[in-house]
């Protein structure tokens, strides 16, 4: 099994992230995953990058931002949700996911999988975006790295 790289560009995870809180749209009250705050904490990115990053999806009409109130929170703020076509775009990233050979290092242990795989063989239940979160440079998933999180 030939291992392919992964490079998929931030606005494609908010993408994924995003499509795991569609059922949220619309309800009074939110989840903290679709603020800022909460893409960026799953994302492991600064939230300041992610404004601009938003905008753009916006503009192509991927995702769309609301004002709601937010669980845990005294007042609303801003959400955002995948449009319609956003969630069509974020099923064929991961379509196109799915079936891609990848290494796995876990623990001491090197072996090649297809990405849809990984949860199953390795008994977890990790969402897509935080599997992409443990690549590393060499494309490798490397599941040490699942406990190392970027605080901000």
């Amino acid at each position: 099994m030939e291992n392919q790289q992964i490079n998929l560009l931030l606005e494609d995870k908010i993408l994924l992230h995003l499509m795991d809180f569609a059922k949220y749209r619309g309800k009074f009250e939110s989840p903290s995953g679709v603020t800022v705050v909460g893409i960026s904490r799953a994302l492991r990115v600064h939230p300041r990058i992610l404004p601009p990053i938003l905008d753009k999806l916006k503009s192509v009409n991927l995702v769309c931002e609301e004002w709601n109130w937010v669980v845990g929170c005294n007042a609303k703020k801003k959400v955002y949700f995948l449009t319609p076509t956003g969630i069509a775009e974020a099923k064929r990233i991961l379509e196109n996911l799915k079936n891609r050979s990848v290494r796995i290092r876990h623990g001491n242990r090197e072996f090649d999988a297809k990405f849809c795989d990984v949860n199953s063989i390795l008994g977890m239940n990790m969402r897509t975006v935080e599997i992409l979160c443990c690549m590393s440079d060499d494309g490798c998933i490397d599941l040490n790295m699942r406990n190392r999180m970027i605080r901000f």
